[in-house]
């Protein structure tokens, strides 16, 4: 009780000083209703826990088991990392697709924060250096946000522009009363932590909506007077210049540093020496301003504030490992780390794009060694891939890294996943990796399965089964010689017969087609000229099928959109046109386009593809998804990605526009339930460009798409979706792995879900009111407030104080006695204290509480007050 308190003592502090702010507040989580989300939890090293219908199988390796390597949620490339300084197990990464993960175990286990519900593409996190459950990030190209509940929902501090800077890393910076200091396109801000209140510092606003303009890292000094800014910008960009833009009065009157005469200099990071703030250490490039020619990567060093300074270290070194006589990388983050045992202040750097690209100095900078080297163990003998065995630790993904504030030798750094590196040794890696977005998936005969996952390849289970609760416990990895499988089937008759197409447009150009397993994945036949699907543009570039199917009448004849076998996947023909659907209930019946572009035209087949009938200009490009209605197969569901969501009648031609039930068009896949063709789910399309990157959603419908409610999952685009026969549950590919959404304990809530009208407005609370024993109970502060009471708690007595209009009321946590204006009074069902920090009062208190009018809705699920 005492652990709930002193939460709900936290969560009353954050309402007193949000009362300061304007922010845009923009939910965590995707579209998890507060009243159910809990914070995550790993039931094990697999699976993560959101709220009753939604869990997060982590794409994890045996390799990585074997290795006792816990897990974190399949993430791209790991942009920004922080560890919190008030309390080092709790950990975030941000990555460049899906947005914040979280720790609160040391690393040992990972969940999402985000989940694209704000946005996905990551360039900097910060933990605040005053409160555990504070963290900020930058997402690209849209702006700062605060999170002051653990990531539960997120603060838009300052927005950003679609024109900001690309190579922005480090635009976050605090001093150490805890204001906070961001770098963007439109300015420098500081936000004031006492008052909330944000401050302008330079204001470039008017250059918002131009190229490239803005700062790659901001530093600030403890006491807040002197701020270092990496701004970069083009030549037309007079207002912002290249450089170290230096204050040494708090923000009031700025200056460009000169590190060399008649040189551009062009920094990336900045770093403060800790043991001595008049130091600044800087990385970045010098250009001849009359020449043009670049310097290599150095080292640049001030004693005094950044007046003065020198060349201190020359990144160009020998890489003779990699082939090259010398080379020198693209250079990310620059930080110190505590105080030795010798009294010394590491100083660590990443070279991306380099081997061995995590970097320490011992001696200020004068010297640097690798990390860690091809020697180092952790298991194996060598450090290798558990994906195609290669080595895992080179540095083209080397981007940030995070020390243990107060460990001397311990970082964790981003490298294909988060390792850990104590003091020279590595001690553990997690199981999240890049590249691991669920294309397809399916489950076999036997219950395993199977995952179709980009630029990885294909996942096995070894044991264990889905559905009814039930999970594996382990998987397998087998990667195909192009490592995209973008689509997954599953021979009906023989489930070790597996077939993938195989093929993107970007990276494994030069095969498109389907490869074969007859062992369930170990074993790959190699692609031939007989057996090859050969692509064209039918549509645009060539492309991953719409249509990849067995017949479910004839086991021998296998459909994609480019070709059929009818000897079970031995030899293929070309079909005459791209197949874009075929029915189940007689194969057929096939919808195909020819042409491309705004000359593309629709047909109908009903012989199998032999004969065609036009049904007219189709018009579109960017085919994501379409099926066959499994209601009533005249009609035809497809997606055009910017176009919308359509149903075209194969009978007459026509086709229904149902874009304008939403309230945007970035369409990209339709899934329907097999076992209820009422039951569908589609997910929209996103980019980090746009104002797409706010709130992407995936929708849901139980009507056959008379009306859409918000799919109450994490919010990540669904790429794939499998429906479980014989339950309520389907699985859910996304770039974070495979998702398991119980759709019946979901729509249970939508049915039984209480709200609250308040003088005829529907009222929305973070803690949603419920049932319990027959009293309906609701969030006492968000309805007393919206009601104009103000209310404040006292730890001392665990008391509750309400006061409206001269009204005293007070109530204690856990007693069914309260007082209005000194009268004692017995209460239906004593308050309690939510998950969420939220007091709960039953509705008749408050009705006698408040001299108000209560009604009850039993058809309608409501509360209805009258003030």
């Amino acid at each position: 009780m005492k652990k709930l308190i002193s939460i709900f003592l936290a969560m009353l502090m954050l309402v007193s000083t949000s009362a300061f702010a304007e922010f845009e507040v923009w939910p965590g989580y995707g579209t998890i209703p507060a009243d159910v989300y809990y914070p995550p939890y790993a039931e094990n090293q697999f699976v993560t826990n959101y709220s009753p219908w939604l869990k997060n199988f982590n794409m994890i390796s045996q390799w990585s088991v074997e290795q006792g390597q816990m897990g974190g949620e399949a993430a791209q490339q790991i942009r920004a990392m922080d560890i919190s300084p008030v309390n080092p197990d709790i950990m975030y990464f941000g990555t460049n697709t899906t947005g914040v993960h979280k720790s609160h175990t040391g690393g040992e286990h990972w969940y999402c924060v985000m989940n694209n519900s704000v946005g996905h593409n990551i360039n900097a996190v910060l933990c605040d250096n005053l409160d555990e459950n504070t963290v900020y990030c930058y997402l690209n190209r849209c702006g700062v946000f605060r999170s002051r509940n653990g990531g539960q929902s997120w603060e838009l501090l300052v927005r950003d522009t679609d024109k900001s800077l690309e190579g922005g890393y480090g635009q976050l910076a605090l001093d150490s009363a805890g204001n906070l200091y961001m770098g963007v396109s439109t300015g420098i801000y500081k936000l004031e932590r006492k008052t909330n209140r944000l401050i302008t510092l330079v204001d470039h606003s008017d250059l918002a909506g131009k190229d490239t303009a803005g700062y790659r890292d901001v530093e600030v000094s403890p006491d807040g007077q002197h701020i270092y800014a990496g701004a970069y910008t083009t030549a037309e960009h007079e207002k912002i210049k290249t450089g170290i833009t230096i204050s040494h009065d708090g923000g009031k009157t700025w200056k460009i540093a000169t590190i060399e005469e008649n040189k551009t200099y062009a920094p990336v990071e900045i770093a403060i020496f800790p043991g001595n703030s008049d130091i600044i250490y800087s990385a970045g490039t010098l250009t001849n301003t009359a020449t043009g020619e670049n310097d290599p990567y150095g080292l640049y060093i001030s004693e005094d504030r950044g007046e003065t300074w020198k060349l201190h270290y020359n990144f160009l070194y020998s890489n003779a490992e990699e082939g090259h006589a010398e080379s020198y990388a693209a250079f990310y983050y620059l930080k110190f780390g505590p105080k030795n045992e010798n009294g010394v202040y590491p100083l660590y750097y990443c070279a991306r794009n380099t081997t061995y690209g995590h970097r320490v100095s011992y001696d200020y900078g004068k010297t640097f060694e690798p990390l860690f080297t091809k020697e180092d163990d952790i298991g194996r003998g060598t450090v290798r891939s558990p994906f195609d065995d290669a080595k895992i630790y080179t540095g083209w993904l080397n981007q940030d890294f995070a020390i243990h504030p107060t460990i001397p030798g311990v970082v964790w750094a981003s490298t294909n996943g988060i390792h850990k590196f104590d003091n020279g040794k590595i001690t553990y890696s997690n199981g999240g990796f890049s590249g691991a977005g669920v294309m397809d998936l399916a489950v076999n005969s036997e219950g395993k399965l199977l995952v179709a996952a980009m630029d990885v390849g294909l996942f096995v289970t070894e044991s264990g089964t889905y559905g009814n609760g039930n999970y594996p416990t382990m998987k397998k990895i087998k990667t195909s010689d192009r490592s995209h499988a973008s689509n997954l089937l599953i021979d009906p008759s023989d489930p070790d017969h597996i077939l993938v197409f195989e093929g993107q447009a970007n990276g494994t150009s030069g095969y498109f087609g389907v490869r074969q397993s007859f062992n369930c994945g170990w074993d790959w036949d190699p692609a031939n000229e007989d057996s090859k699907i050969p692509t064209t543009d039918i549509i645009g570039s060539p492309g991953n099928p719409t249509v990849f199917m067995y017949d479910p009448f004839d086991p021998n004849t296998i459909y994609t959109s480019y070709c059929t076998s009818h000897d079970n996947g031995k030899t293929w023909e070309r079909t005459s046109m791209y197949i874009m659907a075929i029915s189940k209930k007689d194969p057929k019946k096939q919808v195909g386009i020819s042409g491309e572009g705004k000359t593309s035209e629709l047909h109908i087949s009903y012989d199998g593809g032999e004969t065609w009938k036009s049904l007219g200009s189709f018009g579109h490009t960017y085919l994501y998804s379409a099926f066959f209605d499994g209601a009533d197969d005249n009609y035809v569901w497809y997606t055009i990605r910017n176009k919308g969501l359509f149903k075209l009648n194969v009978t007459t031609g026509e086709s229904e526009n149902y874009s304008g039930m939403f309230e945007y068009k970035s369409f990209q896949k339709l899934y329907q339930n097999p076992y209820n063709p009422d039951h569908m789910i589609f997910a929209t399309y996103h980019s980090s460009g746009g104002d797409r990157k706010f709130n992407p959603k995936n929708m849901e419908t139980r009507d056959g798409g008379k009306s859409w409610h918000p799919l109450a999952t994490a919010g990540h685009v669904i790429s794939a979706a499998y429906f479980i026969e014989g339950t309520t549950e389907v699985l859910l590919g996304s770039i974070a792995g495979v998702w398991i959404y119980d759709y019946g304990k979901y729509h249970e809530y939508l049915d039984s879900k209480i709200t609250i009208e308040i003088d005829g407005q529907e009222k929305s609370f973070d803690e949603q009111p419920v049932i319990v024993n027959g009293r309906v109970m609701v969030p006492m502060r968000g309805l007393f407030e919206a009601l104009g009471a103000t209310v404040t708690y006292d730890d001392a007595t665990r008391s509750i104080k309400a006061v409206k209009d001269g009204k005293y009321i007070i109530l204690t946590i856990g007693s069914d006695k309260a007082t209005i204006n000194g009268k004692e009074i017995t209460l239906e069902a004593a308050p309690y204290i939510t998950a969420k920090s939220r007091t709960m009062v039953p509705i008749r208190f408050a009705s006698e509480a408040l001299d108000l009018a209560v009604g009850w809705s039993q058809a309608q699920q409501k509360v209805i007050i009258g003030s």
